[in-house]
């Protein structure tokens, strides 16, 4: 018994319900003698008031009494949700197997046969008091992990959330890069190459440079061949770095981007901040141009 007792950390509340004064008085002082808070009924009636007032720890009910008897009172506990968890032992005076058959079936969880043991009564209620507290310890561990679980599935739907808006922009970045870099090659290379055809020999080689260095230019803020520094940059920090180092103004870098002028500051401080220029004195297209 002590092995059993060792589960139950604090007093139960014990509700016995019995038409007998005497073994209700004999079994509330025998269970108050364990530590344990008892409360009695003399009817199913009073009992499940008492349920209803406060819900029992376990219930030890008596199968034979006047109006409703033990069966009727387990079944209607059973019905409850507030109760239906509620263990039920049962005490009778009749031994035989239909009527411990039909306590079980309504939901009874052991059967006391009278007249019982002061031993008896005690391992049995320590017993069940002992497995009800082993079972809300595992409930109460199903439903912390269930919530953990569902706080992990919150986590990746997030995650798998943000992952889409991070391919999403990636792709938008793309498209931008292609639409800049197309709208660049016919401003700077097609009107080179048309020149080129109607040029002198000598003016075609001039051209020819002009128009390699151009596509160096316009590569190198997508291949990021230049410097390992300028990886940190995002796509469109990297464009607006290119045509800062061509000499465009903010304003024209804007009409470039298709942006405004205030976004074209914001990202030149982002640049500055990244690339570690600190200070008003140091210009971005003289670092940039001492740093190739």
């Amino acid at each position: 018994m002590k092995r059993l007792k060792q589960y139950v950390t604090t007093p139960a509340e014990v509700l016995i319900i019995d038409d007998d004064d005497t073994l209700l008085l004999t079994t509330k002082l025998v269970i108050e003698a364990e530590g344990h808070h008892v409360r009695t009924a003399k009817n199913g009636v009073d009992g499940l008031g008492m349920v209803q007032q406060q819900v029992p720890d376990i219930i030890i009910l008596d199968l034979m009494m006047p109006g409703m008897d033990g069966f009727a009172v387990c079944q209607q506990l059973k019905n409850d949700p507030i109760s239906q968890n509620i263990p039920v032992i049962f005490l009778s005076s009749h031994d035989t197997a239909e009527e411990k058959v039909k306590a079980f079936e309504v939901g009874g969880i052991d059967y006391l046969v009278k007249p019982y043991s002061r031993l008896e009564l005690l391992i049995r209620l320590h017993t069940h008091l002992a497995l009800q507290h082993i079972q809300d310890g595992l409930t109460l561990q199903v439903k912390k992990r269930t919530e953990e679980l569902e706080e992990k599935n919150h986590e990746l739907e997030e995650t798998n959330l943000v992952l889409k808006r991070l391919i999403h922009e990636i792709e938008q970045e793309k498209v931008e890069i292609n639409r800049i870099m197309h709208f660049n090659i016919e401003r700077l290379i097609l009107p080179d190459l048309a020149r080129m055809a109607e040029a002198p020999a000598q003016q075609r080689y001039q051209l020819k440079d002009t128009i390699q260095t151009n596509l160096l230019d316009l590569a190198s803020p997508v291949t990021g061949e230049h410097h390992d520094m300028y990886l940190l940059l995002t796509p469109t920090e990297l464009r607006i770095l290119n045509l800062i180092r061509q000499g465009r103004s903010s304003k024209e870098i804007a009409q470039a981007l298709n942006i405004s002028p205030q976004t074209v500051a914001t990202h030149r401080k982002k640049i500055r901040k990244k690339l570690h220029i600190s200070g008003t004195k140091i210009n971005l297209t003289s670092f940039i141009n001492r740093s190739e």
